[in-house]
């Protein structure tokens, strides 16, 4: 998905948290790995318990945009979400509802971005965030580039060099994280 020139989407903590907050008790746990992972909604959604290595602390995609396998390293936030949802699981997929595997989320997320007093923002920039984020940690663009499974980013070095310089910090920048209740899940789809 191609950014409009000049649109260079961010939230602040403060804004993430109030995200988060506004999530509903399914939304919440699939915002939180988009936060902490940068992957595609797709990605998210399709996530099953045998792409997830709880003990090494891996992600493996082997469906993604670039047809590329990719490994997504599991931060300390994401790995209480994950043991959480384990705690719940019933069925092959990670994220669910009522029983069904999550298949839409534009609405849901919608709503908790209107709650949380936040415009023009979709789920898609989630992975700007997760990437800004690491780049203002400190992160070189390159290693960014391949945690996305990007080919190019939409951002300049000057940019990134700036939010390097800027702030320093740990590998994980951010550290969001609610219990969220999350319900098993089977094989059919349902919107959030």
């Amino acid at each position: 998905m191609k950014e409009p020139p000049g649109r260079l989407p961010f939230l602040t903590r403060e804004q993430i948290g109030s995200l988060i907050a506004q999530c509903s008790e399914h939304l919440r746990p699939i915002v939180l790995t988009a936060l902490n992972t940068g992957m595609r909604k797709s990605e998210i959604l399709n996530l099953k318990w045998e792409d997830v290595h709880l003990g090494n602390r891996w992600i493996t995609l082997y469906k993604t945009k670039n047809n590329e396998m990719r490994r997504i390293p599991i931060n300390d936030t994401l790995l209480g979400v994950l043991r959480e949802l384990e705690r719940k699981k019933s069925g092959d997929y990670l994220f669910c509802r009522d029983g069904n595997r999550v298949g839409e989320i534009k609405k849901g997320f919608k709503a908790a971005c209107r709650r949380a007093g936040i415009s023009d923002f979709t789920f898609h920039d989630l992975r700007h965030i997760y990437a800004s984020y690491l780049i203002m940690g400190g992160a070189d663009i390159r290693s960014v580039q391949q945690l996305l499974g990007a080919q190019g980013y939409p951002y300049d070095n000057a940019l990134f060099s700036s939010f390097g310089r800027t702030l320093t910090g740990s590998s994980e920048p951010y550290s969001f994280w609610h219990k969220s209740g999350t319900k098993s899940c089977r094989r059919k789809t349902k919107v959030v």
